[in-house]
Protein backbone atom coordinates (compact mmCIF):
# COMPACT_ATOMS: atom_id res chain seq x y z
CA UNK A 1 0.00 0.00 0.00
CA UNK A 2 1.11 3.51 -1.32
CA UNK A 3 1.64 6.05 1.45
CA UNK A 4 0.44 9.39 1.30
CA UNK A 5 2.77 11.81 2.80
CA UNK A 6 0.63 15.13 1.87
CA UNK A 7 -1.26 14.21 4.23
CA UNK A 8 -5.53 14.92 3.95
CA UNK A 9 -6.80 18.50 3.32
CA UNK A 10 -7.31 19.23 6.99
CA UNK A 11 -3.55 18.08 7.55
CA UNK A 12 -2.17 20.56 4.76
CA UNK A 13 -4.55 23.35 5.61
CA UNK A 14 -3.41 23.45 9.31
CA UNK A 15 0.69 22.83 8.18
CA UNK A 16 0.20 26.16 5.77
CA UNK A 17 -1.39 28.09 8.62
CA UNK A 18 1.25 26.96 11.33
CA UNK A 19 3.51 28.18 8.60
CA UNK A 20 1.73 31.58 8.49
CA UNK A 21 1.62 31.98 11.81
CA UNK A 22 5.76 32.33 11.93
CA UNK A 23 5.49 35.40 10.00
CA UNK A 24 2.60 36.32 12.27
CA UNK A 25 4.69 36.36 15.44
CA UNK A 26 7.27 37.99 13.79
CA UNK A 27 5.19 41.37 12.29
CA UNK A 28 3.39 41.12 15.77
CA UNK A 29 6.05 41.31 17.51
CA UNK A 30 7.36 44.53 15.43
CA UNK A 31 4.39 46.15 15.31
CA UNK A 32 4.03 45.78 19.00
CA UNK A 33 7.63 46.76 19.59
CA UNK A 34 7.85 49.49 16.90
CA UNK A 35 4.12 50.80 18.02
CA UNK A 36 5.73 51.07 21.63
CA UNK A 37 9.06 52.61 20.22
CA UNK A 38 7.41 55.44 18.93
CA UNK A 39 5.25 56.07 21.86
CA UNK A 40 8.27 56.72 24.05
CA UNK A 41 9.83 59.03 21.91
CA UNK A 42 6.32 61.00 20.85
CA UNK A 43 6.17 63.35 23.31
CA UNK A 44 1.73 63.65 23.75
CA UNK A 45 1.85 59.94 22.96
CA UNK A 46 0.98 56.93 25.62
CA UNK A 47 4.16 54.34 25.80
CA UNK A 48 1.82 51.60 26.55
CA UNK A 49 -0.62 49.30 24.40
CA UNK A 50 -3.85 47.76 25.55
CA UNK A 51 -5.25 44.48 25.13
CA UNK A 52 -7.31 45.28 22.29
CA UNK A 53 -5.26 47.14 20.38
CA UNK A 54 -2.75 43.98 21.17
CA UNK A 55 -5.59 41.74 19.84
CA UNK A 56 -6.20 44.09 16.67
CA UNK A 57 -2.47 44.45 15.77
CA UNK A 58 -2.37 40.30 16.17
CA UNK A 59 -4.93 39.86 13.82
CA UNK A 60 -3.44 42.52 11.10
CA UNK A 61 0.13 40.00 11.51
CA UNK A 62 -2.36 36.88 10.70
CA UNK A 63 -3.06 38.63 7.79
CA UNK A 64 0.21 39.23 7.08
CA UNK A 65 1.24 35.93 7.73
CA UNK A 66 -1.61 34.97 5.22
CA UNK A 67 -1.03 37.41 2.40
CA UNK A 68 2.55 36.14 2.67
CA UNK A 69 1.82 32.02 2.45
CA UNK A 70 -0.63 33.04 -0.81
CA UNK A 71 1.87 35.25 -2.60
CA UNK A 72 5.73 34.53 -1.65
CA UNK A 73 5.20 30.81 -1.12
CA UNK A 74 8.88 30.27 0.48
CA UNK A 75 10.81 27.52 -0.95
CA UNK A 76 8.43 26.91 -4.29
CA UNK A 77 10.20 29.07 -6.12
CA UNK A 78 7.06 31.08 -6.99
CA UNK A 79 8.89 34.79 -6.21
CA UNK A 80 8.01 36.58 -8.90
CA UNK A 81 8.10 40.52 -8.90
CA UNK A 82 4.67 40.63 -9.58
CA UNK A 83 4.05 39.10 -6.52
CA UNK A 84 6.18 40.27 -4.26
CA UNK A 85 4.76 43.76 -4.77
CA UNK A 86 1.88 42.66 -4.30
CA UNK A 87 2.73 41.35 -1.36
CA UNK A 88 4.50 44.44 0.11
CA UNK A 89 1.36 47.25 -1.34
CA UNK A 90 -0.94 45.00 0.49
CA UNK A 91 0.63 44.09 3.77
CA UNK A 92 1.43 48.16 3.67
CA UNK A 93 -2.52 48.84 2.95
CA UNK A 94 -3.44 46.37 5.53
CA UNK A 95 -1.54 47.80 8.05
CA UNK A 96 -2.83 51.14 7.04
CA UNK A 97 -6.33 50.16 7.34
CA UNK A 98 -6.04 48.34 10.39
CA UNK A 99 -4.09 51.27 12.12
CA UNK A 100 -7.01 53.79 10.63
CA UNK A 101 -9.90 51.44 10.86
CA UNK A 102 -9.30 50.81 15.09
CA UNK A 103 -7.37 53.95 15.81
CA UNK A 104 -3.61 52.93 16.92
CA UNK A 105 -2.35 56.26 16.82
CA UNK A 106 -5.12 58.21 17.63
CA UNK A 107 -3.03 59.99 20.57
CA UNK A 108 -0.33 60.22 18.26
CA UNK A 109 1.32 62.80 16.20
CA UNK A 110 0.69 62.10 12.48
CA UNK A 111 4.26 61.47 11.35
CA UNK A 112 3.80 58.45 14.22
CA UNK A 113 2.24 56.40 11.60
CA UNK A 114 3.44 57.01 8.57
CA UNK A 115 6.59 56.43 10.33
CA UNK A 116 4.56 52.96 11.37
CA UNK A 117 3.46 51.86 7.87
CA UNK A 118 6.37 52.76 6.38
CA UNK A 119 8.61 50.50 8.67
CA UNK A 120 6.12 47.83 7.45
CA UNK A 121 6.51 48.64 3.99
CA UNK A 122 10.18 48.00 4.40
CA UNK A 123 10.00 45.18 6.61
CA UNK A 124 7.74 43.14 3.88
CA UNK A 125 10.49 44.47 1.19
CA UNK A 126 13.58 43.18 3.05
CA UNK A 127 11.93 39.69 3.60
CA UNK A 128 11.12 39.48 0.28
CA UNK A 129 15.01 40.34 -0.63
CA UNK A 130 15.58 37.46 1.70
CA UNK A 131 13.63 34.97 0.29
CA UNK A 132 15.13 35.80 -3.03
CA UNK A 133 18.30 35.29 -1.36
CA UNK A 134 17.63 31.90 0.51
CA UNK A 135 16.07 30.73 -3.03
CA UNK A 136 19.52 32.04 -4.82
CA UNK A 137 21.69 30.28 -2.57
CA UNK A 138 19.39 26.67 -2.56
CA UNK A 139 19.55 26.92 -6.22
CA UNK A 140 23.02 27.60 -6.48
CA UNK A 141 23.58 24.74 -4.05
CA UNK A 142 21.65 22.40 -5.87
CA UNK A 143 23.26 22.74 -9.16
CA UNK A 144 26.51 22.02 -7.49
CA UNK A 145 25.31 18.64 -6.30
CA UNK A 146 23.99 18.21 -9.71
CA UNK A 147 27.28 18.58 -11.32
CA UNK A 148 29.03 16.50 -8.56
CA UNK A 149 26.64 14.02 -9.46
CA UNK A 150 26.30 13.88 -13.13
CA UNK A 151 30.86 14.05 -12.96
CA UNK A 152 30.64 10.86 -10.46
CA UNK A 153 27.51 9.49 -12.67
CA UNK A 154 30.06 10.15 -15.92
CA UNK A 155 32.94 8.39 -14.16
CA UNK A 156 31.27 5.05 -13.18
CA UNK A 157 29.98 4.25 -16.81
Amino acid sequence: MKENHRGNAFERFYVWVTESKMTMGLFFAAYVFFYLFLGFFADEAPAQIDFSTSLEMMVAAFLLGILQKLLVPGRSGKITPPRSIAWVALSTLATLGFSLAFGWFAGYPAWCLALFVGAVALGVSLMVYFYYLQLKAETRRLNERLARFQSQAAGEV
